[in-house]
């Protein structure tokens, strides 16, 4: 079962990291994270999140990777995915949506509050 509010977020950059905390714990949710996709993975389990987040570029297993096997263990069925990265090219972002994630969206384009915002829109329609 999931931990309520639990979100998991990937990414390698602690200034993402440390801004994103703050903005989701005062949206009241609870962030875990991993630096890449290769921690994540020892992070993930069937239900244990509500949503993870994940950026592209990172060390040891990208987040192109790391999207591929979360539709490989069947986690994308029940876990909704939100692609957060600077890469904008159309391919990428067919590649992630073809494996399940749930949105992706340009981290130069979006405040972390659009970002709160689209994690409780996607989490309300996974309910």
């Amino acid at each position: 079962m999931s931990d309520t509010n639990a979100i998991l977020f990937v990414d390698d950059d602690e200034f993402v990291l440390e801004m994103y905390a703050l903005k989701f714990k005062q949206a009241g949710f609870n962030l875990e994270f991993a630096r890449d996709g290769k921690e994540a993975l020892t992070k993930i389990a069937p239900g244990k999140y509500q949503l993870i987040i994940s950026d592209m570029i990172m060390p040891h297993t990208n987040g192109f990777d790391l999207i591929e096997e979360l539709d490989r263990l069947g986690i994308t069925k029940t876990t909704p995915v939100l692609v957060l990265t600077n890469l904008g090219e159309e391919e990428g972002k067919e590649k992630c949506m073809a494996h399940g994630a749930t949105d992706y969206m340009l981290k130069a384009y979006s405040t972390p509050t659009e970002i709160v915002e689209k994690v409780k829109q996607i989490i309300s329609s996974h309910s």
